[in-house]
């Protein structure tokens, strides 16, 4: 190289220096891929790991409680929240974000119940944690391939031990497993699902002494090679309660707006009977929970509109009038190939809708439901794969009756089996009016002088009518949305935001409502994003929090910039 060509080249790299220098690159948004430990007690300040992608740890937390305090520490990755004493217990959502825009949203549990983290090594019988003081919450992390975790409790002879683990349901890529060891070493109980991918063990002690509940997982999606997994994503929270947790309740439903008295029978078919207030409940919750020891802390109430009937009460109408919509009747199958049949009545023509649900009741039955007439000749079927409107694999009938008369609902297991917990909740009832609206996206950004789309699914059933109009709402200073009407049967409209030139840089969330336009029937619908299909979670269906980034306007290459 001559010394000319030499001085060129070292022009050319000061410059290339200098442009990196005068112009900063923006920091990418964050990535949060897990959160550990995944929860925390209600009253206390946790410590939490953001397990994810940084470029800088100039974020900001987000959560959907106000009483859920998150705050990012000095250190990248490290957050502190704060959990206020009256937090509802259960799921809640956290994000980051900064000036580039947010993460995926995550979930946070808060329990009621003390918590402790999990301590290693414990992967050995012989060193497992040390947990007393049942009932309890491990918050642990299978950290390493071939990761296993145990912990000893005592137990006294016939005393029952509950452990159940949140870990696939939580969005963690792994299929976890329970296995319960005596003090020898020997195995006496084990459990692979249950709660979905997620294990539910029940043990009844035979013996006083010490016992080791070991927790280890397979990957999922399952992997060719069968072997333990472990990575730091692989978070989970064993809850160990000394005692048998409540199994289901019956009956499984009650009417919107009042209070009921339940009973609810634990895993040794021991009832107790508690009482339920769903007297502040909206028309359009679905449930309410009762707080119960073990399992997830809960037992799920559904709501209804009309008398809810337990099994015998809903037989005895054989000889009576039998009932007409809409009604409930809550029921169990006890022994192998049994079926439950309950008269109602309908009118010529009248269309009804009849579902068999046990999924959401945490029931292992699998329904069959069967519409017949008096002399039995079957009139309509379905299984979870028949009717697009079942719910996770429970079954749901529409039908039009043929003639004013009574009418039979007969109620099976799929694999014809049963057992003290196959319960089910039949209900039957007038189709009304329904309306869900969902957005291609949890998140938006948008820069000053652009504008970005936001598409609204709209989904009319049941003869849902009337105008209406989409519209976004809650949008920082400089932001505007378009409206869009939407289409008397329903599909896909656009909303555009548009950001002005000289709008400032801002983060936060917003909502897109759906407006009746009809004076006289005054109503407003939010549409939600759906939030299960890419985070793999199970507890929080979807949010009609959005999010949307307004964006820092880009640097401009030909202007020099300060730098520190």
């Amino acid at each position: 190289m001559s010394r000319g060509e030499y001085a060129i080249a070292r022009i050319v790299t000061i410059l290339a220096a200098v442009a990196s220098c005068a112009v900063p690159a923006r920091a990418a948004a964050p990535v949060l891929d897990y959160l550990y430990p995944a929860g925390g007690q209600r009253g206390t300040t946790v410590t939490v790991t953001a397990g994810g992608k940084f470029e800088k740890w100039q974020v900001q937390a987000w959560t959907d409680s106000p009483g859920l305090k998150a705050q990012p520490g000095t250190a990248s990755g490290s957050l502190s929240v704060q959990i206020d004493k009256d937090v509802a217990p259960g799921p809640h959502l956290l994000r980051l974000y900064n000036g580039e825009g947010a993460s995926a949203l995550r979930l946070f549990m808060v329990g009621a119940d003390r918590e402790v983290a999990e301590a290693e090594p414990n992967d050995e019988i012989a060193k497992a944690q040390p947990v007393d003081s049942l009932p309890l919450t491990v918050e642990g992390q299978l950290e390493k391939s071939g990761d296993v975790d145990s912990y000893a409790v005592n137990l006294e002879s016939g005393q029952s031990l509950t452990a159940s683990v949140q870990g696939r349901r939580l969005g963690a890529p792994m299929d976890p497993m329970l296995h319960l060891y005596d003090a020898a070493g020997n195995e006496v109980a084990f459990a692979h699902d249950g709660l979905g991918l997620d294990p539910l063990l029940v043990y009844r002690a035979e013996k006083a002494g010490k016992y080791v509940v070991r927790v280890s997982a397979f990957a999922y999606p399952p992997a060719a090679d069968v072997k333990l997994t472990g990575k730091a994503e692989d978070v989970y929270r064993l809850s160990l309660w000394a005692g048998a947790a409540a199994r289901c309740a019956v009956p499984a439903g009650m009417r919107r707006g009042t209070k009921a008295r339940v009973q609810l029978f634990d895993w040794a078919g021991e009832p107790s009977t508690r009482e339920v207030d769903a007297t502040s409940a909206g028309g359009d919750e679905e449930s309410v929970l009762l707080p119960s020891p073990g399992a997830d802390g809960s037992i799920r109430i559904e709501l209804g509109d009309g008398p809810e009937l337990a099994e015998p009460e809903a037989k005895g109408t054989s000889t009576d009038q039998p009932p007409t919509a809409p009604f409930a009747v809550t029921g169990r199958l006890e022994r192998d190939g049994e079926e439950d049949a309950f008269r109602f009545s309908a009118k010529k023509g009248e269309r009804l809708v009849l579902t068999a649900r046990a999924v959401a009741l945490a029931s292992p039955l699998d329904p069959v439901l069967r519409i017949e007439d008096e002399t039995g000749k079957s009139l309509a079927s379905d299984d979870d794969g028949a009717s697009p409107a079942a719910i996770g694999g429970d079954a749901q009938v529409k039908w039009d009756a043929p003639a004013d008369g009574a009418y039979r609902a007969v109620v099976g297991d799929l694999e014809r089996q049963g057992g003290a917990g196959y319960v089910y909740r039949l209900t039957v009832h007038k189709p009304v009016p329904a309306l869900a609206a969902t957005v291609d996206a949890e998140e938006y950004r948008v820069a000053p002088g652009k504008s970005a789309p936001i598409k609204v699914n709209v989904t009319r059933s049941n003869g849902h009518a009337g105008g209406l109009v989409a519209v976004a709402t809650g949008l920082p200073a400089g932001v505007t949305s378009t409206s869009a009407e939407v289409p008397e049967n329903g599909g896909e409209v656009v909303l555009t935001l548009a950001a002005s030139a000289d709008a400032k840089p801002a983060a936060g969330p917003f909502r897109v409502l759906l407006v009746a336009t009809d004076k006289a029937h005054p109503a407003v619908n939010a549409a939600a994003c759906n939030l299960r299909k890419d985070a793999g979670q199970e507890f929080v269906a979807q949010t009609e929090a959005l999010w949307l980034t307004l964006l820092a306007p880009a640097p401009d290459p030909a202007t020099p910039q300060k730098t520190k």
